[in-house]
């Protein structure tokens, strides 16, 4: 099972290799991975444990951790889904005090008690429970995973919705301009004049249409543009799209809390204007919801579909779009031989029809996201291969690409 982690220290992909991972599995995961750790700086560090983590949006699972036991299975017990964003939450615990005097310790009391008076706030020590006992079947996991201490006001603080910094953003950007570029030199994604791929093998069904892969610019407005195409059949629709999540997230601060966006409402508001920001979940949910229409998401590596309005328009268009890790592309349905004229093409799909008639769509989409995963045509963020193509450097997976970027600066990057 695949999963993205975004806690407020930053973000990292963890490939859980059991079959049915558990809650146990996901906590050691956690412990291993780095989440911005200065090995260089023990005497700032503090021990932080897992309180709870939640996924989803806008209906939100949040879990506590000390409510479950260890051996609760991810899918089952939680619903946790292949390629799922996860946020956690993490209760601190100082590390022990070294011994004081006792002047010096009356005099520290002293000064933390007039503090809290100017403040008017009295702080109280926090302690979580890591897990409850349940017939006996196996406590939580230690979840304590060591950190830098939060630095106020910088970017490893806040979250887009993709679950990245805005820093690890900017480098995800440099990562997948460096792999699109590639592949479109080797002709991996090369397909006709006007952009467009079909995918091999897919099978037709009565109206003979197949599915079809059409190509958007990596512009950072991906999702935007591809989204403007399937329903507007226009390229020019980021800015005006971007401004409906701007609105929306400003109109309603229940369902875009800054818990749901990972920074406060009206920061995310200006941020999603930026041209270079990313769309993800938030913005799929929002112009669903703007548009009133079904938009399907295929996940290209883990085969994961999310249709967003399904349940709040089901008889309403479905647009198509398809995820490869890094960037979206459109989904159209074309008839053979016309792959290359636009104006032939179907973009939605009108779901009053027969349920059969909406299902074999979907099928082919499911076709053409299956044929490019069986021809790698994804990018794997947790395991790739990259070489800094500054320094030369080998590199494994996204979480070391970021950590290398961050010591070093090199932004450009190679799959190999």
């Amino acid at each position: 099972m695949r999963l993205r982690v975004r806690s407020p220290f930053g973000v990292v992909n963890l490939n859980l290799s059991s079959d049915e991972p558990t809650l146990n599995d996901f906590l050691s995961e956690m412990k291993n991975a780095r989440i911005v750790v200065d090995d260089d700086r023990e005497e700032e560090k503090k021990k932080r444990v897992v309180e709870s983590f939640q996924f989803g949006f806008p209906k939100s699972n949040s879990f506590v951790l000390k409510d479950w036991n260890g051996e609760a299975t991810l899918s089952a017990t939680f619903g946790i889904r292949d390629g799922e964003t996860i946020t956690v939450k993490f209760a601190e615990e100082e590390e022990e005090e070294e011994e004081e005097d006792g002047e010096a310790k009356r005099k520290r009391e002293r000064d933390e008690e007039e503090e809290e008076e100017k403040a008017g706030d009295v702080h109280e020590e926090e302690t979580v429970t890591k897990g409850r006992e349940s017939g006996g079947s196996g406590d939580v996991a230690d979840a304590t995973v060591r950190t830098a201490p939060t630095i106020q006001n910088s970017s490893i603080e806040t979250n887009n919705t993709n679950g990245m910094t805005e820093e690890e953003e900017a480098l995800a950007r440099a990562v997948e301009a460096s792999m699109l570029d590639e592949r479109r030199g080797d002709g991996a994604v090369a397909g006709a004049s006007a952009g467009y791929v079909r995918g091999d093998d897919v099978e037709d069904d009565d109206d003979g249409t197949i599915a079809v892969r059409k190509v958007i610019d990596a512009d950072n407005s991906c999702l935007f543009n591809a989204i403007g195409y399937v329903f507007f059949r226009s390229l020019e629709k980021a800015k005006e799209l971007r401004k409906v999540v701007h609105d929306a997230v400003l109109s309603d601060s229940e369902t875009f809390s800054e818990a749901a966006l990972g920074k406060p409402p009206r920061e995310y508001a200006e941020w999603v204007l930026k041209p270079e920001s990313w769309g993800g979940q938030v913005e799929l949910f929002v112009l669903s919801m703007h548009l009133q229409k079904q938009i399907a998401a295929y996940d290209v590596q883990t085969g994961r579909v999310d249709i967003y309005g399904e349940d709040r328009f089901p008889l309403a268009e479905r647009g198509h779009l398809i995820y490869d890790g890094l960037h979206y592309d459109a989904v159209v349905f074309a008839y053979p031989g016309l792959e290359d004229v636009p104006d032939t093409h179907v973009t939605v799909v009108d779901c009053s029809q027969p349920s059969s008639k909406t299902a074999s769509f979907d099928l082919k989409a499911r076709n053409l996201a299956k044929n490019d995963r069986d021809r790698r045509q994804f990018t794997d963020t947790a395991n790739f291969s990259l070489r800094c193509l500054v320094c030369g450097a080998g590199l494994i997976g996204e979480n070391e690409a970021r950590e290398h970027a961050k010591s070093t600066g090199h932004q450009n990057f190679g799959e190999y």
